[in-house]
């Protein structure tokens, strides 16, 4: 029997790491807390992957590298922005969860025959972690007794941040506190219905190349989810991507269907949402209640971002620092007596733009501006990739109303890295096309030397 070599043991390594991250992302079981906080299994394996990931750029094609050298210029950017933060420990944390992201997809991009070699049966483990958060979503909407309990119970501080459950212990909140949101596992409701939606829209890209059953009855539990999270955001997000994937010929009894499925799982929640009996004390709060202790949703950010343009004007080129933002909300009245002076603006492009200034900005809009080429240029060739450029478009909207990163916060980073690589790396073919390679089904050429 042939050993491996201590090359193809290292890669074969590597390999484990990104499969590991990208399966582990939607249970996100926390570690130990190191430095203030608590890194996850996903996060530390995506940590320990960059090495390999910068190692690796050297194959990459030419042609390919411009989001790679964007973020990479992001994460300098952010770097040198250190120099005049007040918030050091803030700047670093940042500056690691962003590498999450930038290891996964530079590894993706650079190794596509690797990544199609093992594609169908990793995805497959993901997508049942995936299923299982899109399940606790639609288990909590109809019983807000039980997202409770889960909440109370010491398993719940291995898959939510113990930071997280620590705050909620005091006058911190979030939206899933509400009996009309939902998120599962995660703390915030809007950011675990986004996640759903990226995997539904991933799962249809996943069935159409695959043609496999399963994958399309899970597109349906992701439909559903979406729906019962009762985000006010990726609700009409996901009906406006749905309505818009309906000129794609080969996706329009598909996307109908699930159209159709959306808006009936609406209709049903709307028709039985008055059940709001039967609550722990002190637990969830009707939807009028829970607005009226934050002081609204809405509203509120348009405040938020007016503060945001009032310090990037006085910091437009190099930011504020990390930390400016903090110290520039504690020492103006908030009119919505919000006091949390470490609430960002809820917009992710601003939050980089006060703490970073135009050097870190621009490299993010040339991010996005290569992600939408790359979607026009497959769009004319392979329609099945507007799933994934809808997969991706989902995160990167939802950043202009939330604090997470452009590409997603921890649950979503290694979803949206391979999605965005596949994207880039123009690897989506259409399914009529026959290859013998294994990996033609990804539209891969010949395998790496």
């Amino acid at each position: 029997m042939n050993e491996m070599n201590p090359r193809t043991r290292i890669w074969s390594l590597a390999d484990g790491l990104f499969w590991l991250a990208l399966i582990l992302s939607p249970v996100q079981i926390f570690t130990v807390q190191t430095f203030g906080f608590y890194p996850s299994l996903a996060v530390l394996c995506a940590w320990m992957l960059f090495p390999f990931s910068l190692a690796s750029i050297m194959r990459v094609r030419r042609e390919h590298l411009g989001p790679i050298l964007s973020l990479l210029c992001l994460l300098i950017a952010q770097a040198i922005s250190l120099l005049w933060s007040n918030d050091l420990h803030l700047g670093i944390r940042t500056l690691l969860y962003e590498c999450v992201f930038v290891s996964l997809f530079t590894y993706a991009t650079a190794h596509p025959a690797r990544i199609a070699s093992r594609f169908e049966i990793y995805i497959v483990m993901f997508l049942v972690l995936a299923g299982a958060q899109a399940v606790l979503v639609i288990l909590f909407r109809l019983s807000p007794a039980l997202e409770s309990a889960f909440w109370e119970q010491p398993i719940a501080r291995i898959f939510i941040n113990p930071n997280t459950l620590s705050e909620w212990s005091g006058e911190a909140k979030n939206n899933v506190w509400s009996v009309a949101k939902s998120g599962g596992f995660f703390n915030n409701a809007n950011v675990g219905a986004i996640f759903c939606g990226v995997c539904y829209w991933f799962t249809r890209y996943f069935s159409t190349i695959k043609r496999s059953v399963a994958p399309r009855c899970a597109s349906y539990l992701f439909v559903v989810s979406v729906c019962c999270s009762g985000s006010k955001f990726a609700i009409p997000l996901l009906v406006f991507f749905l309505s818009a994937s309906l000129i794609v010929k080969r996706a329009r009894r598909c996307s109908s269907i699930h159209l159709g499925t959306a808006l009936l799982c609406l209709v049903a929640l709307t028709a039985t949402d008055a059940r709001k009996d039967s609550l722990p004390p002190l637990a969830k709060v009707d939807e009028r209640s829970f607005s009226e202790r934050i002081g609204g949703t809405s509203s509120i950010r348009l405040e938020w971002w007016k503060m945001a343009g009032e310090v990037i004007a006085s910091h437009p080129i190099k930011g504020a620092g990390f930390g400016g933002w903090e110290a520039y909300f504690s020492t103006n009245e908030n009119p919505r007596k919000v006091h949390l002076s470490s609430y960002p603006p809820h917009n992710t492009y601003l939050h980089v733009w006060v703490q970073s200034g135009l050097m870190a900005l621009v490299p993010v809009l040339v991010f996005l501006f290569l992600f939408l080429k790359a979607s026009l240029r497959l769009w004319r060739t392979c329609r099945t990739a507007l799933f994934l450029a809808f997969a991706a478009a989902c995160c990167f909207v939802h950043s202009a109303i939330t604090n997470c990163f452009f590409f997603g916060e921890e649950h979503i980073m290694p979803l949206m890295a391979l999605s965005t690589a596949l994207l880039f790396a123009g690897l989506p073919l259409p399914v009529e096309r026959k290859l013998r390679d294994p990996s033609a089904s990804l539209g891969i050429g010949p395998s790496e030397g």
